[in-house]
């Protein structure tokens, strides 16, 4: 069972470039039209972008603690930790002055579909070496079947086809390998 599709070393920056490039001409026509905005129908812009901004000038100001600015008053933490707080990608937003937030939607977004194309891959990655351990378990068992029926040229070929799986497991290991350090590099 060979994977001529599977996942290729040193691809692996590809992946990541290709989800962002396809992002970018996705969005780009909209937040032309919209002079750098980027709104999207819905929650997005009544809640999202909202959101980033109240956190974004809650952080850069240090009142992390609590916001009079949600309903009565509220934890700021508690209330803002699910949205944004624990992701990488708020944080990079910190540099920025919290005017430009909106202006960062769309290369946000840009960037976080390049990051789950990277995460994908290396999903995919790890299920195809998972069948390739598979088959390497499978010609094994073979081999042993052939020797209980006393056919060592049927466990000869068995053994042979085994050897050609664990080769190709051993370079599906080193693909995923690559992939996973830049889903590692997205998480961060």
């Amino acid at each position: 069972m060979e994977h001529t599709l599977g996942p290729q070393r040193g691809r692996t920056g590809q992946v990541f470039l290709l989800g962002l490039f396809v992002a970018a001409a996705a969005f780009l026509p909209y937040v032309i039209v919209d002079k750098g905005h980027f709104f999207f129908y819905g929650d997005f812009n009544v809640q999202q972008i909202p959101f980033y901004q109240l956190a974004h000038q809650a952080v850069r100001e240090g009142n992390l603690w609590w916001s009079w600015k949600t309903d009565l008053g509220a934890n700021f933490i508690g209330s803002y930790s699910f949205y944004l707080l624990f992701s990488p990608f708020f944080w990079l937003t910190i540099p920025f002055p919290t005017g430009f937030v909106p202006y960062l939607m769309a290369p946000l977004l840009v960037l976080k579909s390049g990051c789950a194309a990277a995460m994908a891959e290396a999903d995919k990655a790890a299920r195809i070496e998972r069948e390739a351990e598979e088959e390497v378990a499978q010609w094994d068992r073979r081999a042993e079947l052939a020797l209980r029926a006393n056919r060592e040229d049927m466990a000869r070929e068995a053994l042979a086809e085994k050897i050609q799986a664990q080769e190709r497991l051993a370079q599906l290991a080193g693909n995923r390998e690559e992939y996973e350090r830049l889903a590692d590099k997205c998480r961060e």
